[in-house]
């Protein structure tokens, strides 16, 4: 068990292996406090308040797909200071459909429950560095309107038009038809 490790798993990423991992870090944590439920109305107030329990770096391994570690970055670089900022590792373990961020960091395409192991030991290798990677942000805005319409941060890419429609056709079919997409592979 590392120090000042918090695992933030989204339970129904990979066809439900984020449901099994969060129970595995608690039973291995022997705490609920070191595995927090990204869908927990809260779940950015306990990590700062973990993050201000101590002053040493804290890792945060993110448990789920490239809109999860997305969406996790974005709401704890808002609630957190420039100082708790500056102390956070962000660690992507891909449980995801596409999981281009992992492929990009070089961790390869998906964890399974059988290389969980595998991927702490690439995680603790004198090889594996601290990387920075771009946030991008965008406002969509209407003339004539004080507040813009919509506010968006991600990482890697936006797809607008005819290839955001084939996304968001494909996440459609995936929680319809979820037996479709049970293999981890």
């Amino acid at each position: 068990s590392r120090p000042n490790c918090l695992f933030l798993v989204n339970p129904s990423s990979g066809a439900k292996l984020g449901e099994s991992i969060l129970k595995i870090v608690k039973t291995l944590g022997r705490s609920e406090k070191i595995a927090i439920n990204v869908f927990e109305d809260n779940f950015s107030e306990k990590v700062q308040s973990h993050i201000r329990s101590s002053l040493d770096p804290w890792h945060l391994i993110i448990c789920g797909g490239d809109g999860t570690i997305s969406l996790v970055i974005d709401k704890l670089e808002k609630c957190l200071s420039e100082s708790e900022r500056e102390r956070v590792i962000y660690v992507p373990m891909a449980l995801g459909t596409g999981n281009d961020m992992l492929r990009t960091l070089g961790f390869g395409p998906k964890v399974g429950l059988s290389h969980v192991s595998d991927f702490f030991k690439k995680l603790d290798s004198p090889s594996t560095t601290v990387k920075q990677m771009d946030r991008w942000k965008a406002k969509v805005e209407q003339p004539g309107l004080a507040k813009p319409l919509a506010e968006v941060s991600w990482m890697l890419y936006l797809g607008i038009g005819y290839d955001a429609e084939v996304a968001w056709i494909f996440d459609r079919m995936r929680k319809k038809f979820t037996w479709l997409f049970e293999n981890n592979v």
